[in-house]
């Protein structure tokens, strides 16, 4: 993702070191996960970038809110 990107949404994403998944936030500039403001939407997770939003779909459905960490991004 990218500043200006708007809204996407990503469907099966798994997470943990083990994976290959990884969210590119680079382009934002972040310092690391505390940085990036999480919330829940039923069960999605939604992920708040300035004006931009990142929904991973499902995500919640076999997955807790905590799950997510810093081996998922790259910044």
């Amino acid at each position: 993702m990218r500043p200006g990107d708007g809204t996407d949404r990503i469907l099966g994403f798994a997470d943990g070191a083990e994976t290959d998944d990884r969210i590119n936030l680079s382009a934002y500039h972040l310092g690391g996960l505390d940085e990036v403001l999480f919330q829940a939407d039923g069960r999605d997770v939604v992920l708040r970038l300035g004006s931009d939003s990142l929904w991973l779909a499902g995500y919640l459905h076999g997955h807790a809110l905590g799950d997510l960490s810093a081996d998922d991004f790259i910044f």
